[in-house]
């Protein structure tokens, strides 16, 4: 959550008309519905000093009753003269309405719910008439028209000259029962024509419309019949299956063929979960049980519901299963429910047969994977199913069996990527066998793999293995493979750890000296350090053993952005949350935009997130925006994935314990980024991720030296920033005075510092070798990230040069 908050009047809260009066005493704004109009006419701030911010205040502090009190045909008279403004209010007061219901045991009284169901439906169809904000309001009103024919005639009016307006009025149609007006805006269009055309919605009205009028009613759906299903064992679900009506022969293609491949593919999304419901309410079945069948597996699977799901997939693939072959997310949903619904045994010999049997590519003997050979996901049917029949071996205990389907994917498999995925596989479990076994199959698979990074997660447990136990030739073996390979990540890391061990004179003379390994480690460019902060940690480190300032300093070169004027609809739609005070939705908002706005324009809005205070939710947003093909790392950027939240807080406490300021940004980065109510699965709380025992003693001692007093009943309230932080920076200035090195002190503040001290004394190994040898994976990550971030905040913030800092970290 943000740190800061739409204004409050510091005085009790007085109700009804006299609170707005206290906070606009102008007779023009002497109600809400006054200030609305006030807002939506634009006077925000001019006039009387009145903004957007303090009406989104007004939306927090009231209640639903005080909301309903608000003039409707006022704010629709006002709405008109601002309607993007309209678009935020109605957005904001649907997450108004939302949060108290969500905590509320009782339902809204269905009259007031009526009235506050028109209050937004009315904003939204007003903000129709704003072009930036139109189709996002359109999708919003979605909802409101399916189920309210007064919205749905009111709707019928626009013209639908976008495609989001198509499918609003094609909703609208549907609801009115105009079934040919439904058709008549479809014309001439097929269902799965194309995203750009054809939305899951749009394919929706379309199907269910033709299916209504061309489909007579089937019997009604027997639900009984199919909850009693899912708990019969499998003998009863075969025999049950040849009960059920034949499947669609193949030969009768039309609406039946085309409402199952609506649902039998494709994501289940709400489009799919509502016209399902349409089609059981009418009591219409538009295909055979086995199909329906399969449908009501896959919306099990994408509920996680698993078990429930594999039984009524048995039930379809019992009597038809053909639809698994010619349906590739069908088949996916039946392989996940096999692996995580239980009885994977009986899953990889179902896959494993049917695999054989299109192996065979005989039609006699083959049966239904003949289906597979003339379907569009024929070429990789057999490899799905070796995949996942591999997948259900390795979960049920059986490495070898899964090994071997692994083996037998890699030779069909589709592209690099799965490829890639079937050798992670086969290595993975030689490493659960023993590590030596693991090592060996590294060696084996290396140069049949595409993205050698792909296994830098088992490279690193080898890395952590051989120097635990000083095995450093087995580094140097594997490195020769790495060397010449593509995996950046993987060989900046060896190339480092060799050097070091080189210099410490703990492994024979070879080759080469320390610094040509450095070297390759600094020169590295295979992975961008910006959002790779391990990878920069080699870098910087090699950088320091060479003698020279880490790679990344190139980027002060870069002329800083100029200021982007925002100007394509989609941005200006994404910047009116911050105008008309929705900032805390913006973020998410921003993410589904994140891959396809100019870049320029991204860089703006994600300012926009972390100029509010959003410094974690612009943390993300960077990470999606700097994997685009396109992107150009600046300092902005950097100053963006690297914000100084609590700045102030920060720099006073670190002053005062005499620790560099970059460490403990790097910690809160690293801890929290900068979320302050974040709380971890072990209940670590605040900023710096504080125990609740940790920051109870260190909060005592601080008041015992004459500090504030942050313990309340008890407690600490470990949300509160500056509390955290200075708990925190107390807490680590304790470790940093008990522990060996300053590194150590970084690890013990992940790792806890009695295992630290116990096993940095049993390893004999200089600082960063024995960051490298600790088998909590966790703490091993947590330094190197703590430490490059505390790097690059150095330099960017106060153009720090690495060499003392590091010097210092490693008690040099």
């Amino acid at each position: 959550m943000s740190p800061t908050h739409p204004a409050r009047l510091s005085e009790p809260k007085p109700s009804g008309n006299r609170y707005l009066k206290t906070l606009f005493p102008h007779r023009f704004v002497w109600n809400v519905p006054g200030l609305i109009v006030l807002l939506l006419f634009g006077c925000q701030g001019d006039l009387i000093g009145a903004s957007y911010r303090e009406f989104t205040a007004v939306l927090e502090t009231a209640g639903i009753n005080e909301l309903l009190e608000w003039d409707l045909a006022l704010v629709e008279r006002a709405a008109r003269e601002k309607p993007n403004a309209a678009f935020y209010t109605a957005y904001l007061l649907e997450k108004k309405i939302a949060s108290e219901s969500s905590g509320s045991p009782d339902p809204l009284d269905p009259e007031k719910a009526a009235r506050m169901d028109a209050f937004i439906f009315s904003l939204y169809q007003t903000a129709l008439r704003d072009e930036v904000v139109r189709d996002e309001a359109a999708q919003r009103l979605r909802p409101f028209v399916l189920r309210n024919r007064e919205h749905a005639l009111k709707i019928i009016r626009i013209k639908a000259n976008s495609q989001a307006l198509r499918t609003l009025k094609a909703a609208s149609f549907f609801t009115l029962r105009s079934y040919d007006e439904v058709l008549a805006l479809y014309k001439g269009q097929a269902v799965f024509e194309g995203a750009e055309t054809m939305t899951s919605w749009d394919s929706a009205f379309l199907l269910l419309s033709r299916l209504i009028q061309s489909s007579p009613k089937s019997g009604p759906y027997d639900a009984a019949l199919h909850k009693e299903a899912v708990l019969h064992d499998e003998a009863a679900l075969y025999e049950e299956a040849a009960l059920h009506d034949e499947a669609v022969p193949d030969e009768e293609a039309g609406l039946p063929r085309e409402i199952s491949a609506f649902f039998l593919s494709g994501e289940i999304d709400a489009a799919r979960r509502w016209c399902w419901e349409e089609i059981m309410l009418r009591e219409l079945v538009p295909f055979s049980k086995a199909e329906e069948n399969a449908v009501r597996g896959r919306f099990l699977t994408a509920d996680y519901a698993y078990g429930n799901a594999l039984a009524l997939f048995r039930l379809s693939y019992a009597h038809d299963a053909r639809l698994f072959s010619r349906n590739g997310d069908l088949f996916t949903d039946l392989g996940r429910a096999f692996l995580y619904g239980g009885n994977q045994e009986d899953g990889a010999a179902l896959f494993t047969r049917w695999e054989a049997e299109a192996a065979l590519g005989d039609a006699q003997t083959a049966g239904d994977s003949q289906t597979a050979r003339e379907s569009p996901e024929s070429p990789d049917f057999r490899y799905k199913c070796l995949y996942y029949a591999g997948r259900m071996m390795r979960s049920s205990g059986k490495p070898d069996r899964a090994a071997e389907y692994f083996t037998r994917a890699v030779e069909i498999a589709p592209d690099d990527e799965q490829r890639d995925a079937c050798i992670w596989y086969i290595v993975e479990m030689g490493f659960n066998k023993k590590i030596e076994t693991g090592i060996a199959l590294l060696e084996q698979w290396a140069d049949k793999w595409h993205d050698g990074d792909y296994f830098a997660d088992l490279y690193d447990r080898v890395a952590q293995w051989a120097v635990e136990r000083k095995r450093w030739s087995t580094l140097v073996r594997l490195f020769q493979a790495v060397e010449q390979g593509n995996s950046g990540r993987t060989r900046a890391k060896y190339a480092y750890i060799i050097g070091r061990a080189l210099e410490e004179g703990r492994t024979n003379p070879i080759d080469r000296p320390p610094d040509a390994f450095f070297a390759i480690a600094y020169n590295e460019t295979a992975a961008p350090y910006y959002y790779d902060e391990a990878f920069l940690y080699y870098r910087a480190m090699a950088g320091f053993r060479l003698g020279k300032e880490p790679a990344f300093i190139d980027i002060e070169k870069r002329e800083e952005a100029a200021g982007t004027a925002i100007t394509t609809k989609e941005g200006l739609f994404l910047e009116g949350f911050f105008t008309y005070g929705a900032k805390n939705y913006a973020a998410a908002w921003i993410k589904d935009y994140a891959e396809t706005l100019p870049l320029d324009e991204l860089r703006v809005l994600v300012s926009m997130v972390s100029d509010e205070g959003f410094w974690g939710e612009a943390i993300r947003l960077c990470v999606v925006y700097m994997k685009r093909p396109d992107f150009v790392v600046t300092p902005p950027d950097i100053a963006l994935f690297y914000p100084r939240g609590y700045a102030e807080l920060v720099s006073a406490y670190a002053k005062q314990y005499a620790i560099d300021e970059g460490i403990l940004f790097g910690v809160i980065r690293t801890e929290s980024i900068f979320i302050p109510d974040i709380v971890s699965r072990a209940g670590a709380g605040g900023l710096m991720q504080l125990m609740p025992e940790t920051a109870l003693d260190t909060a005592r001692t601080i008041a015992v030296q004459g500090g504030p007093d942050y313990v309340v009943d008890g407690t600490v309230d470990r949300a509160n920033p500056e509390a955290n932080i200075h708990i925190g920076t107390s807490f680590l200035r304790h470790l940093l005075n008990t522990q060996e090195t300053p590194l150590h002190a970084i690890l013990s503040y992940n790792g806890g510092p009695t295992r630290i001290r116990r096993l940095a004394r049993a390893s004999n190994l200089p600082p960063d070798l024995f960051m490298e040898s600790l088998d909590i994976k966790e703490t091993r990550e947590y330094g190197k990230k703590v430490l490059a971030s505390a790097i690059l905040y150095d330099y960017s913030a106060f153009s720090l040069k690495s060499d003392t800092f590091i010097a210092d970290i490693l008690g040099n």
